[in-house]
C-alpha cells in the first residue's frame, strides 16, 4: 500500500495521536522547566541567605566560610543558566513540532483556515509586541515566562561573581 493509498482516516487517527502526544510531552515539560527552576533557585536564595547571615554575624565569619558559599553559589546560579536557556530552546522546538502537526492536520483535512491553536501559540500566531492593558494584565516579550528563569539566574550569577570580586579585593 502506497502513501496515497493510505486512508484518510488512518492518516487523521495517526496524526491526531502524535498531537496529542506531542501536547502530553510539551506539558509535562513546561512543568519540569518549573519544578527544575524552583529547586535550583530555591537552593541559590538560601545560600545568598545563609552568606548574608554570616557575613553580618559574628565580624564577618571566616574568609574560607564566606569564600566556599560564593563558590556554590557560582556553580548553582551557573548551572541554573544554562538548564534554563536550553530548556527555552527545547521548548521553541517543541512548540514549533506541535505547529507544524496543527498545520499537517489541517491540510490533510483540506481546511482552509488553519486548527485552532490550543496552547501552542508562536509569535505568528499572537501579538507580542509589549502591551499594557492593566496593572494585573500585560506582556513583555523579553521578560516573558519562559524567559525569566535564565534571566533570573544571570542576575544571580552577575550578583555571586560581585561579590566574589569584592571578597577577592579584601
Amino acid at each position: 500500500m502506497s502513501k496515497s493509498e493510505v486512508p484518510l482516516e488512518v492518516k487523521m487517527n495517526f496524526l491526531v495521536e502524535a498531537y496529542t502526544s506531542a501536547i502530553s510531552y510539551f506539558d509535562g515539560f513546561a512543568g519540569r522547566i518549573w519544578t527544575r527552576f524552583s529547586i535550583l533557585i530555591s537552593i541559590d536564595s538560601a545560600l545568598a541567605g545563609l552568606f548574608v547571615t554570616l557575613w553580618l554575624g559574628e565580624k564577618a565569619a571566616e574568609f574560607e566560610k564566606l569564600s566556599v558559599l560564593v563558590a556554590f553559589g557560582i556553580l548553582i546560579s551557573l548551572l541554573m543558566y544554562v538548564q534554563s536557556a536550553q530548556d527555552k530552546f527545547v521548548l521553541e522546538q517543541l512548540r514549533s513540532q506541535l505547529n507544524r502537526l496543527k498545520a499537517r492536520i489541517a491540510d490533510e483535512l483540506g481546511l482552509e483556515q488553519d486548527l485552532p491553536v490550543l496552547f501552542t501559540p508562536t509569535e505568528l500566531d499572537i501579538d507580542v509586541s509589549p502591551r499594557f492593558e492593566s496593572i494585573d494584565s500585560w506582556r513583555i516579550s523579553a521578560i516573558s515566562t519562559t524567559r525569566l528563569p535564565a534571566l533570573i539566574s544571570l542576575v544571580f550569577l552577575v550578583a555571586w561573581l560581585i561579590i566574589g570580586v569584592f571578597m577577592l579585593r579584601r
